[in-house]
C-alpha cells in the first residue's frame, strides 16, 4: 500500500446465510480459479439441500449465533488519498494474508487473499452446534457502505475440515427429522446402525452428504499454490450474501 500505517476499519458480521436458490448462488458466486467460471459448488448444494430437506432453513439459527458467541469480522485498511484497498475476513485478532483491490466511493472490490469462514455455524438448523472454523484460500469480496457494509464473499474452502464442519452441524437436524418421522426414507438409509441416531460418521459415509460436499478445486486449478493451508489438494468453492456493522 501508499502508506506505512494504512486506517484500518473493523467490521462484525452480523448476518450472512448460503443461497436459497440456484439464482442466488449464481448472483454470489465468484471466479475464483483459473477456468474463469463463476464457482459456487457449495452454495449450489445448500441451495438444493433448502429445498429438498424438509424444515431446512439455516437462516434465523445463523444469525442468532453471529450476533452472539460466533465473531466473524471483516477487517478494511486503506490509505488516504489512495483507492487500494486490502480485505481480511475471519476471526478477531488473525494475521492471514489480505484480499488486494480498490475502493471506488463505498464498494469495496478485492481478491486473492486467505480467509477463516465459521461452516459449521453457517449450516446448522438446530442451534448449539460448534462453529467449524475452516481457513480458505482465494478470498474475493464485492462490498458496498461505510458504518454498515452489504454484499457478499467468495472463496475456496479445504475440503477435508469443510466436510467435518458441516457434518457437525447437519447430523441433529437430520437426527431430528428421524425421530419426527420425516424423510424417514432417505435418513433411515444413513442411520446405518438403526438406532434412530444419526451421527457425523454416518453422515460422512452417505452418498447424499458426499453430493453436498463435492470439490471443485484441486491444485491444478490454482494459478498459483495455494497458501492457506498449503498442504490440502482438494478445495470447494463458496460464496455467500452478508451484512457487517463497524465496530
Amino acid at each position: 500500500m501508499s502508506c506505512k500505517v494504512p486506517t484500518i476499519r473493523t467490521f462484525r458480521i452480523d448476518q450472512a446465510h448460503l443461497p436459497a436458490t440456484h439464482t442466488e448462488a449464481d448472483s454470489t458466486g465468484f471466479m475464483l480459479l483459473h477456468s474463469g467460471i463463476i464457482a459456487n459448488e457449495l452454495g449450489e448444494s445448500f441451495a438444493f439441500a433448502m429445498q429438498e430437506l424438509t424444515g431446512y432453513a439455516p437462516t434465523p439459527i445463523v444469525q442468532q449465533a453471529l450476533q452472539g458467541s460466533v465473531d466473524w469480522r471483516i477487517e478494511i485498511a486503506t490509505c488516504d488519498g489512495d483507492n487500494d484497498v486490502r480485505v481480511r475476513v475471519g476471526e478477531p485478532d488473525a494475521d492471514d494474508p489480505r484480499a488486494v483491490g480498490t475502493i471506488t466511493d463505498d464498494d469495496y472490490t478485492a481478491q486473492r487473499g486467505c480467509a477463516r469462514i465459521p461452516l459449521g455455524t453457517l449450516t446448522d438448523a438446530v442451534g448449539g452446534a460448534p462453529p467449524g472454523w475452516v481457513t480458505a484460500d482465494r478470498l474475493a469480496v464485492d462490498l458496498h457502505g461505510d458504518t454498515e457494509l452489504d454484499g457478499h464473499i467468495g472463496m475456496m474452502v479445504a475440503a477435508p475440515p469443510t466436510a467435518i464442519a458441516i457434518a457437525d452441524a447437519l447430523a441433529p437436524f437430520l437426527t431430528k427429522n428421524l425421530a419426527a418421522g420425516i424423510d424417514t426414507g432417505e435418513l433411515m438409509g444413513i442411520d446405518a446402525n438403526g438406532d434412530n441416531v444419526i451421527t457425523t460418521t454416518e453422515l460422512q459415509m452417505s452418498s447424499i452428504f458426499e453430493s453436498l460436499t463435492v470439490a471443485d478445486g484441486t491444485l491444478t486449478d490454482f494459478t498459483d499454490i495455494p497458501r492457506c493451508p498449503d498442504d490440502v489438494t482438494q478445495w470447494i468453492s463458496v460464496g455467500l450474501a452478508v451484512h457487517a456493522t463497524a465496530l
